[in-house]
């Protein structure tokens, strides 16, 4: 189940849960410790969900410009991976299009081996 509450902001997709009025990541109710950064990559993946972001498209929501290194994505989202998909009991979240970029979408994890990468 995903839900997006339009009046607040708040993302929910599966047992993860953004809000953005205190820049916090939540699964299953317990804080995930991201940083801000973290957060407005997941969030601008989030807004999109299910959709592919490319690198680029990533710096140009998160940083604002061009002048970031593309590969910086890969590194945050190598972090979100260990912060979020780890702890996440029942759900993958983050996915790697290979030579096309990034999406979230809740997946079963038992249903959903390749996250890594």
């Amino acid at each position: 189940m995903s839900r997006f509450a339009v009046e607040t902001g708040v993302i929910e997709l599966a047992e993860l849960r953004l809000d953005p009025a205190t820049v916090q990541a939540y699964i299953e109710g317990a804080n995930a410790g991201l940083t801000r950064l973290e957060f407005r990559l997941l969030y601008a993946l989030a807004e999109e969900r299910g959709s592919v972001l490319s690198r680029r498209e990533l710096v140009e929501r998160v940083w604002g410009n061009g002048a970031r290194r593309e590969r910086a994505v890969d590194d945050v989202v190598h972090t979100l991976r260990t912060k979020i998909d780890r702890r996440a009991p029942r759900h993958a979240f983050l996915h790697t299009r290979p030579r096309v970029g990034y999406q979230i979408e809740p997946r079963e994890k038992h249903d959903d081996v390749a996250t890594a990468g």
